[in-house]
């Protein structure tokens, strides 16, 4: 029987840039950046099941999974697998919206046919899909470097010459991407339609009286269920410095109660933490200030005496903890250097097809130990782990040792490569 011919195929997904930097909250960020990983690897699984051999990234385990895929396989099946890839990509996609959708739903005004129109435009407009393969002529040294570099200069075109459909997006645009309408019914404008939702919701979900507008996709990212996974607002992470040194104090524990005889059922808790288990926003004074109450926690007539007594223990607090508060933190971004070049090297090698492999199980490794280092230090807070990127939000204080020993462990597991 005559062995099928090789093909090299790279399959891609976006926007993810600009997906991910549609946020209001360090949770969107973090929301947004699983949302990707999760659909790339609903894409990645179905070509491995199509009988791919999947080269980058190296599995579909280690970190968030990238958008770009490649794979080899029998020339005859690339065309199918590659539909089977968008197809099951678009079903994961879709099973989250449903999900959010469904979760949303049970609360007033329930969705009509204006909103149902809304969601149903701007969660099929989103994703652009594109793939391209070229066969790999034998297994010569260069037989695979030919067939990727002619599939990688395909998908160029492919990309360059798509016809984009101008979509109208009428009405109060949504409050992440400022670009999209935001979700409205027939008888409730944008605003009082999101104000109801608020009183429904926690803070943690959603800004009280109408101050977020969502549209379809950052309905998602709220309400999915990777957004009940919590994730430090930027206050916590500024705080956490301080919240360490306040730890076992006596004056953390009459504060605590102080803000929760304040808040009552308007306070959320966003961790598992004995001691505090509240945002870190309220370790700021600024928060307790009546127009930040209303904003934050929907508290629209604080209670004076309570007000001035939580005042007053937070002065305490800070009187008592030998570590001055912060209102900053870092933002921690992580980029190798030359990665195409990189991957152009693995190609040039006298092994191309392992050299590109090895390539990318480098990359998996590093994305592993970076989990590990999270892990292990809860001051670095992970929004993205891709191998070759890193985005997370730590501490002043960690900042600059947490950068210095990613990018120790990076050129330890990624020889060459700063």
């Amino acid at each position: 029987m005559e062995r099928m011919t090789d093909a090299v195929l790279i399959f891609t997904f976006s926007p993810v840039q600009s997906f991910i930097a549609e946020a209001r909250r360090a949770a969107d960020l973090a929301v947004g950046s699983g949302i990707l990983s999760r659909l790339a690897k609903a894409a990645g699984t179905a070509l491995v099941s199509a009988g791919g051999d999947l080269i980058y990234p190296a599995d579909l385990e280690s970190g968030d999974i990238p958008n770009k895929l490649v794979v080899r396989l029998p020339f005859e099946r690339a065309q199918e697998a590659a539909r089977a890839a968008q197809d099951s990509l678009m079903d994961a996609w879709r099973a989250m919206a449903k999900e959010a959708r469904n979760r949303l739903a049970k609360y007033q005004p329930s969705p009509d046919a204006v909103w149902e129109e809304i969601w149903e435009r701007q969660i099929g407009a989103l994703w652009e899909v594109y793939w391209a393969w070229a066969r790999q002529a034998g297994d010569s040294a260069t037989a695979y470097r030919d067939a990727y570099s002619q599939a990688s200069r395909t998908l160029v075109a492919v990309k360059a010459t798509r016809a984009f459909e101008q979509v109208a997006e009428p009405g109060e645009k949504d409050s992440l991407s400022g670009r999209r309408s935001a979700l409205r019914t027939q008888t409730k404008d944008a605003r009082s339609y999101w104000s109801e939702i608020g009183t429904q919701v926690p803070a943690s979900r959603l800004r009280p009286c109408g101050r977020e507008r969502l549209d379809a996709i950052g309905a998602i990212k709220r309400f999915c269920d990777a957004a009940d996974k919590p994730f430090p607002s930027t206050s916590t992470v500024a705080a956490s410095e301080f919240l360490a040194a306040a730890r076992s104090r006596p004056e953390l524990s009459a504060y605590r109660e102080a803000v929760e005889k304040l808040l009552g059922g308007r306070l959320y808790r966003v961790s598992n933490d004995g001691e505090w288990p509240y945002d870190g926003d309220l370790l700021f004074r600024e928060t307790l200030q009546p127009d930040r109450l209303e904003r934050s926690y929907g508290l629209s007539s604080p209670d004076a005496g309570s007000r001035q007594k939580a005042e007053a223990a937070l002065k305490r607090l800070y009187d008592a903890t030998p570590c001055r508060l912060s209102p900053y933190y870092a933002v921690l971004l992580c980029d190798g250097d030359n990665m195409g070049r990189a991957i152009q090297e693995s190609l040039g090698s006298k092994s191309p097809l392992d050299s590109h492999r090895d390539f990318g199980q480098q990359l998996a490794d590093f994305a592993q130990q970076v989990a590990d280092l999270a892990k292990d230090d809860r001051k670095l807070h992970l929004i993205y782990n891709g191998g070759d990127d890193v985005l997370a939000l730590a501490s002043l204080k960690g900042a600059v040792p947490a950068a210095g020993q990613l990018a120790a462990e990076f050129a330890r597991l990624v020889p060459g490569r700063t």
